[in-house]
């Protein structure tokens, strides 16, 4: 959720993401090929050869927007962290 936030800050992602199941590894090219952050939810072979956990994706991120995307991320992290609080609050008042 943080990430995709701020790829979209960044100006490295869109509202309607690129994503891919298998080949898990096509999030390269399709990174690359589309200068914007994707989603790969892994394949079989991934998560046998690589071990990744069934609740595990990866994201790819241009290599060009990546610092930018850093920076975007540290703030959406700020805001989300803020906004817990204020929902937390909400929820023991509405209780």
């Amino acid at each position: 959720m943080f990430i995709y936030e701020a790829a979209l800050k960044a100006v490295a992602g869109n509202a309607l993401t690129n994503a891919t199941g298998r080949p898990g590894c096509a999030i390269l090219p399709l990174t690359a090929g589309h200068e914007t952050a994707s989603l790969s939810f892994g394949c079989m072979g991934n998560r046998v050869f690589i071990g990744i956990s069934d609740s595990d994706l990866y994201v790819g991120i241009p290599g060009a927007k990546y610092t930018e995307v850093v920076e975007k991320l540290k703030e959406a992290i700020a805001a989300n962290c803020a906004m817990e609080g204020h929902y937390r609050a909400k929820l023991d008042v509405d209780a």
